[in-house]
């Protein structure tokens, strides 16, 4: 009865076993799977950032293209405009802030402070 007993124990102890060993290889091609999702899942995420980085420089870029093309116009309409304005304006508005200029030169209250500054 004894050997029938330590029979069973050892029969049942290889199930057991058996068992185990068969969990553990699910459990390790269970883990496999997740670990090769979670590296499919970080390549596809990479890719994502890496696109949308480049189309968010690119877009940075054009934006920044047409606002220095603006910049450039205004520039331009401004320089155009100065280059036809005639010569008697120009002699105008000179002759305004040459006034104002010497008027601050030559008043009393400037006179105390030019005294401190170095002549030019």
């Amino acid at each position: 009865m004894e050997k029938d007993i330590l029979g069973k124990v050892i029969e049942v102890e290889k199930e057991i076993q058996e068992r185990l060993s068969e969990e553990r290889k699910k459990a390790h091609e269970w883990l496999e799977g997740v670990t090769k999702k979670i590296e499919k899942d970080a390549t596809i995420q990479e890719q994502q950032l890496r696109e949308s980085y480049t189309k968010d420089r690119e877009d940075s870029r054009s934006e920044a293209e047409r606002k220095a093309s603006r910049i450039v116009k205004d520039a331009e309409t401004l320089a155009r405009h100065c280059r036809e304005l005639s010569d008697e304006t120009l002699e105008r508005v000179v002759q305004k802030y040459v006034v104002r200029i010497l008027r601050t030169r030559l008043s009393p209250s400037s006179a105390t402070e030019r005294s401190s500054e170095p002549i030019p």
